[in-house]
């Protein structure tokens, strides 16, 4: 994807495999997370979208290894409040970034902490390396608890996306967990097997 450096700026795009026979709309929205099909519908009808060349219509159908071009003349609509927060960067590059989550962190906004989260921080955080905020969405394919710590892995495009859920799905993927706990355990090793619920 290349951009250019103005505003309102263009992106040309190459069709993937995977997004073959998709909807013009639907394959934009893929590659600009943080717009809503509508915005970029409304885009289109505004003659700002063309496939090889040739002005798309909302109906317009894209294929495996054809250029789309984009001008995108409006801003996201469907953007997470960038909200600026130390991380911990354990590895970073064009596709994903690797951070430590601290404990009595939300992943993303939910019901009881709308902001605050994970997801706004690395909102911020990649607002800060473009002029153009909302660009990159930060991708969320796992989770962890609120007081629970440690590493999360998070998609910085579609690509990566997709292929980091295919091996969350796959069970590609191991997790190991290590608890602090009260008292003396009475083995070594063992099963669990209570229900879990909401605390507090």
């Amino acid at each position: 994807m290349n951009l250019t450096a103005t505003y309102p700026f263009t992106a040309e795009l190459t069709v993937e495999s995977y997004l073959h026979g998709v909807r013009i709309d639907s394959f934009l929205v893929r590659h600009f997370r943080n717009y809503t099909p509508q915005r970029m519908q409304r885009m289109v009808r505004a003659g700002q979208v063309r496939i090889e060349g040739v002005v798309a219509e909302t109906t317009s159908r894209v294929y495996k290894g054809q250029s789309v071009q984009i001008r995108l003349v409006e801003p996201p609509d469907h953007l997470r409040l960038p909200e600026a927060r130390v991380l911990e960067i354990l590895f970073e590059d064009q596709w994903l970034i690797v951070v430590n989550k601290p404990a009595d962190l939300v992943v993303h906004p939910c019901g009881n902490y709308p902001a605050g989260s994970l997801a706004n921080a690395l909102q911020a955080h990649f607002d800060s390396q473009t002029q153009f905020p909302g660009l990159v969405r930060p991708g969320i394919v796992h989770r962890l608890d609120r007081l629970t710590s440690g590493v999360m892995v998070c998609p910085k495009d579609h690509l990566a996306h997709r292929k980091l859920g295919i091996h969350w799905e796959q069970g590609r993927v191991s997790k190991n967990y290590l608890a602090l706990v009260h008292g003396e355990l009475a083995v070594d090793r063992g099963e669990i097997d209570s229900p879990i619920g909401q605390w507090p």
